[in-house]
């Protein structure tokens, strides 16, 4: 299952973004990473 929680109010159709961080191609993902289940495809 999938889901999110939060601490105040969500209103239905609220969207989450933008999406921040490092963006890696598949061949350049750091060699420290060895979790990938957290990653956007």
């Amino acid at each position: 299952a999938l889901g999110v929680w939060s601490t105040s109010y969500i209103p239905k159709g609220t969207r989450f973004g933008p999406l921040v961080g490092q963006i890696y191609t598949k061949d350049s993902v750091p060699a420290n990473v060895t979790n990938r289940k957290y990653f956007w495809r």
